[in-house]
């Protein structure tokens, strides 16, 4: 399922996908991280392949984001998208950790994944940054939270 998207019309700063996929396709890291971020919020059938393909960045951080993305632009791929995160929390960046963290929680779980998000968080409580530790927490209890509300154990 693709998420309803609030700019499908205009796509991204009024730029369509396909601009955003060029970006996706830049030698820059920062780059492919921004447009990976903007097929993210365009959020239709369409940007969900290229989305896939960044999965496989040799940047870490632009796997992150698009991992993120993914889960943002198709509901059905959040289990995909939790996956992925996951296998960065062990990168040797400590802000790709936090990222990782972060990103986790703030996913909307709606096709599962929840319970392998949780693991992958609970690990990063014991990360020796601070930072790490610190989003860890917070993503945590956000998906606690939710799942609470919704009448879900943890």
């Amino acid at each position: 399922m693709i998420r309803e998207n609030h700019s499908a019309a205009g796509g991204y700063l009024d730029r369509p996908a396909e601009y955003w996929m060029s970006f996706v396709r830049s030698d820059d890291p920062t780059e492919r991280r921004l447009g990976v971020y903007a097929l993210g919020e365009i959020g239709s059938v369409e940007v969900v392949p290229a989305l896939e393909a960044a999965l496989h960045d040799s940047f870490s951080f632009v796997r992150v984001w698009a991992a993120a993305a993914l889960a943002r632009a198709a509901c059905d791929k959040q289990k995909d998208a939790v996956l992925a995160l996951s296998a960065e929390s062990a990168d040797s960046a400590g802000f790709v950790r936090s990222l990782v963290a972060w990103s986790l929680g703030r996913l909307s779980y709606q096709q599962g994944g929840e319970a392998a998000a949780v693991q992958t968080l609970r690990v990063l409580l014991e990360d020796p940054d601070a930072s790490v530790r610190a989003e860890a927490d917070l993503a945590l209890h956000q998906i606690l939270r939710r799942a609470r509300r919704m009448g879900l154990d943890d």
